[in-house]
């Protein structure tokens, strides 16, 4: 597993055990701006483009900020990405427009929308 999976996987586990929805959304919320600040400042490697911005993205969307997870979202997909990464944005995207903020596993995404 690569440190970037890893670090993004440990904040979700983390968000993921806060058993009230409040509580949940704060701890989200936080990841997220630990998250950000740490990929920002490069100390979280890329190792496949639009991953960091599947994690940011969700970490938002599960604390309610629709707005930010949007933005990032939309940033992303204006980048080139790997087709497994580009359908985990777009299914992030729909989560975000149907306002969902409960946590989905990846297979989810295999799916259709």
């Amino acid at each position: 597993m690569n440190s970037f999976v890893l670090i993004g996987s440990t904040a979700f586990k983390g968000a993921t055990q806060a058993k009230a929805d409040s509580f949940a959304k704060s701890t989200d919320l936080k990841a997220a701006k630990v998250f950000q600040s740490a990929i920002a400042s490069g100390s979280i490697p890329v190792e496949q483009p639009g991953l960091e911005d599947v994690f940011l993205a969700d970490l938002y969307r599960r604390a309610g900020d629709f707005q930010s997870a949007q933005a990032i979202i939309e940033q992303s997909q204006a980048r080139e990405l790997e087709s497994s990464v580009a359908r985990v944005l777009d299914y992030v995207c729909h989560l975000i427009h149907r306002k969902d903020t409960a946590s989905h596993a990846i297979l989810q995404v295999l799916e259709p929308i």
